[in-house]
């Protein structure tokens, strides 16, 4: 099939709309990296309250972790 000659009004129609088409492909693009960073975004905040749960159950559990438990020293058998 031969070549098809363009007008300049054509070339820069085609030219046009491929711009046209790259703009719809970058804004859908756009579009996807705004859910994905608002999902992360809504992981994140979840997993941080779930970290503040724990730290606040740490320090809770903390007084009892650091008591130390006398042991009372082993009687010697009597003879």
């Amino acid at each position: 099939m031969a070549e098809q000659r363009l007008t300049p009004a054509e070339a820069e129609e085609a030219a046009f709309r491929r711009v046209l088409v790259a703009h719809e492909r970058f804004l859908r693009a756009l579009a996807e990296h705004r859910q994905a960073s608002e999902q992360l975004l809504r992981e994140s905040a979840a997993r941080a309250v779930e970290d503040a749960d724990l730290v606040r159950n740490f320090r809770a559990l903390l007084p009892f972790a650091t008591r130390r438990s006398r042991i009372p020293p082993q009687r010697r058998p009597r003879d």
